[in-house]
């Protein structure tokens, strides 16, 4: 768990994760922007990204999220949703 957004985009970038969960802090500015600056800084054919909400997420958020899910979220819900994600990444990368 990192905690500050700059760490975080400097990871995400040279670590190549399968996924980037982002539980939104509001002292680090907006939901879309940081969403945005992950997207830009991932491979999407690797990498999913996946925003734990409280359910008031914009259309915007889902262009840049490949999932928003409502929290508080069971983890059993969580572990299903990144399975499901982990099967469409490889049912779309080649190789």
């Amino acid at each position: 768990a990192i905690s500050e957004p700059k760490t975080a985009l400097r990871l995400v970038g040279s670590e190549r994760p399968d996924f980037v969960i982002v539980n939104y802090l509001p002292q680090f500015g907006d939901k879309v922007h940081l969403c945005k600056n992950i997207s830009q800084q991932i491979d999407p054919n690797i990498t999913s990204i996946i925003c734990l909400d409280s359910g008031s997420s914009s259309h915007e958020l889902h262009t840049y999220a490949d999932m928003c899910l409502n929290f508080p979220l069971d983890p059993k819900v969580l572990i299903k949703k990144l399975n499901f994600l982990s099967q469409q990444k490889a049912n779309t990368t080649p190789g």
